[in-house]
């Protein structure tokens, strides 16, 4: 006998045999009852998670999960994809498949090499033997290499050349020393035995191409004295020692300003130092003389130079004209727009207008004394 029960969603037909169950009793229904604590849940506070849903948790898990499946499904099929190559390949050779396991098992020992011989690669970058690291700027930048080992002293013999800023070698090592690149030129040292067996040792200048620039040789006659130093920050003027003498040449490497000073400095600002004798004095890039002659005077720093007549020391400015009186024992160069000065056994300190910030004559000891570095 069959029974019809109708929804609104489906027909579901059951069938029972002579008569329907027997409903159960009140004992029987409360022991098929779900266990059950005596906490009321609220249905508004509940979380209810339906079938084939998850929580937010979960789909931020199965996100980062997918996307290592991606990339392992990925692998898989390339190596399934060469393997299978492989395959045809040794199938039209030996007219006879290899087990495809196999073939894909060596691809994978393979890649695994590749990948730890490419991380474990070292970077073949020549740099500064002292700095070991070197940030390259625009431009060329000084790299050494070593080529041999002195037999005598058994220390590394080097060669100079420059990279770009990406630690390209752009000027291969060939020179014994080089200066940085100023105005697209630098002064580079060679060393070569010549007809008679002397060994030449002199500086010439290159550009950016490794090409020689004018034809002026500028000799190093003592290993502890370099002959040239490098272009002025205020003019393209080098200063160079020539027979024993200093004057100065330009970036062509012709000679501007004569070699017949026995010291100078460089252009930095306005004016050069340069000492004739026992006569100390600046010049300009004309070779011109700006300023009275002094006992002794130093370079500009911070466009502010100290100058000594008759034992004291002073300051004069780019245009030769004196800062403040000439009335100190001691001074130091200008350093972040301040100077220490000493008179007597006493210290202070003087802006670049010559004014008093810390009074002489009271303190005998400063903490800034070495952040100055005054000279004896």
């Amino acid at each position: 006998m069959a029974k019809k029960l109708k929804s609104s969603q489906d027909e579901i037909q059951v069938q029972y045999q002579d008569a329907p169950p027997a409903e159960l009793t009140e004992d029987a229904k409360q022991d098929l009852e779900l266990p059950h604590d005596d906490q009321t849940v609220d249905k508004d506070d509940a979380t209810v998670i339906k079938i084939g849903e998850s929580t937010d948790a979960h789909k931020t898990a199965n996100k980062f999960d997918i996307f290592w499946l991606k990339v392992w499904a990925v692998i898989c099929s390339f190596i399934q994809s060469v393997a299978i190559a492989i395959n045809k390949g040794i199938k039209l050779i030996f007219k006879k498949e290899a087990p495809l396991k196999y073939v894909k098992a060596v691809i994978s020992v393979i890649l695994i090499i590749i990948a730890i011989a490419i991380i474990s690669a070292p970077f073949n970058i020549t740099v500064n033997e002292v700095q070991k690291l070197e940030i390259y700027p625009n431009g060329l930048t000084v790299v050494q290499k070593q080529v041999g080992v002195d037999s005598a002293t058994n220390a590394p013999i080097y060669k100079y050349g420059y990279a770009n800023n990406k630690g390209k070698i752009k000027i291969e090592c060939l020179y014994d020393d080089a200066m940085s690149f100023k105005y697209n030129v630098a002064w580079v040292n060679t060393k070569k035995e010549n007809a008679d067996g002397y060994i030449e040792n002199y500086w010439t200048l290159i550009n950016t191409k490794g090409k020689t620039v004018g034809e002026l040789k500028v000799m190093q006659n003592d290993e502890n004295v370099v002959p040239v130093s490098t272009f002025g920050n205020k003019y393209k003027l080098s200063a160079v020692m020539l027979g024993g003498k200093y004057g100065f040449v330009n970036t062509s490497g012709k000679i501007v300003i004569s070699c017949k000073y026995d010291d100078v400095g460089n252009f930095d600002y306005k004016l050069a130092r340069v000492r004739l004798g026992a006569e100390t004095y600046f010049i300009n890039n004309k070779g011109k003389k700006i300023s009275q002659t002094y006992f002794d005077a130093r370079d500009f720093k911070e466009g502010i130079a100290a100058v000594s007549i008759n034992n004291l020391w002073g300051f004069i400015d780019e245009n030769g004209d004196a800062v403040g009186d000439v009335e100190y024992d001691n001074v130091s160069d200008f350093k972040q727009g301040y100077a220490l000065v000493k008179r007597g056994a006493t210290y202070g300190i003087i802006d670049q207008k010559g004014n008093n910030v810390v009074n002489t004559g009271v303190f005998t000891d400063l903490e800034l004394v070495e952040f100055f570095e005054m000279p004896e």
